[in-house]
């Protein structure tokens, strides 16, 4: 460090130039001019700097991170100029950044081979800290220098974790790793707009991973049509605080006018086979869960023609409203069905 400042004094200093320019104009040579000056301290102070850039790449390399951050401060303080330093230490990231990216690469290559079991998603998380984490982990100790290798590398694998994520949350339901997985890329990528977007998939993730057997009970009773356990199932999830979207408020929604349908149409045959007690009770439980001012008019309107007329009850606007809930259901059930295998996270390809 000292002998750096010393070399810094000589060929830096202002009266030593001005005076060998003055020699110079006084042989009427022009040659010395301001950016001959420049030069010549750019070559010294070059072939000075280079060698400590060298010795930082190698450190890096080993992962010697102390190393390489003792050399970056000894050249921050030498006193040299600072563009001469900014220059050398803009290089000194590439080789380890392309040695992270390689890996990132060939790992990236495997995950889309078409293999989707736990094992798979596993294995690459478990070589991606071996062969790329470890130098990303260097990156992060000794810091930000100048150039965008290491912000390149790090976003890069940020990106592959991301994708491994997803992957292996919607292919293998394999929650552990593709927690794991989201949580490192969070950790390692520098763009501050991912660092954001990659905190909302983790916090998505973990809330997905804690509702998880409720939506598949959801899912299992809405296959098998069984729209009571259903609205149970879907009530509970939304007391939980599991609704963050308002979806599964509309399907409540649905599901209550479905049950409301069903027991409209079995009370309007009771009333028809000459039951009208038990019409009107199940007319009376149809209001209980019918939400929709429609459909509750219809309901009342049934329950005002019992008794008042023998003969059939109209059912046909029992009907048309079931067949509309049947179909709304439907879609809801494939719209829970992607929900719980993961669209909770877009794709990062």
């Amino acid at each position: 460090r000292d002998a750096y400042k010393k070399l810094n004094l000589a060929f830096s200093s202002n009266q030593f130039w001005t005076r060998q320019r003055l020699r110079a104009k006084s042989y009427d040579d022009t040659r010395l001019d301001s950016g001959r000056v420049k030069g010549i301290q750019s070559g010294v102070f070059g072939k000075v700097v280079a060698p400590v850039g060298e010795v930082i790449r190698l450190a890096l390399l080993g992962r010697h991170d102390k190393v390489a951050k003792a050399y970056v401060r000894l050249l921050r303080a030498s006193g040299i100029d600072g563009s001469f330093v900014e220059e050398v230490l803009s290089d000194v990231y590439k080789p380890l950044a392309d040695r992270v990216e390689r890996a990132t690469e060939s790992l990236s290559q495997e995950l889309r081979s078409g293999d989707q079991t736990k094992s798979h998603y596993k294995n690459l998380l478990t070589r991606f800290k071996k062969d790329a984490a470890l130098d990303l982990s260097v990156m992060i100790k000794v810091g930000d220098l100048p150039g965008y290798a290491e912000e390149h590398a790090r976003d890069t694998a940020a990106a592959f974790l991301r994708e491994l994520s997803i992957d292996a949350f919607n292919n293998a339901d394999d929650h552990k790793t593709s927690q794991n997985a989201l949580e490192l890329a969070n950790a390692i990528v520098d763009s501050q707009s991912d660092k954001e977007r990659y905190k909302q998939d983790l916090s998505q993730i973990k809330h997905a991973i804690e509702f998880n057997p409720l939506f598949q009970k959801l899912r299992n009773n809405l296959n098998a049509e069984n729209y009571t356990a259903a609205l149970k199932v879907v009530t509970e999830i939304i007391e939980k605080g599991g609704d963050e979207d308002g979806d599964l408020d509309q399907l409540q929604r649905s599901l209550r006018t479905r049950l409301a349908t069903s027991l409209h149409n079995q009370a309007v045959e009771c009333a028809n086979n000459g039951n009208p007690g038990r019409a009107r009770r199940l007319l009376q439980d149809a209001l209980r869960y019918e939400g929709d001012a429609e459909g509750r008019e219809i309901i009342q309107n049934t329950i005002a023609a019992i008794g008042k007329r023998p003969g059939q009850i109209a059912q046909l606007g029992g009907a048309v409203v079931g067949g509309i809930v049947a179909l709304v259901l439907r879609l809801f059930v494939a719209a829970v069905v992607l929900f719980i295998i993961g669209v909770i996270l877009e794709s990062c390809r």
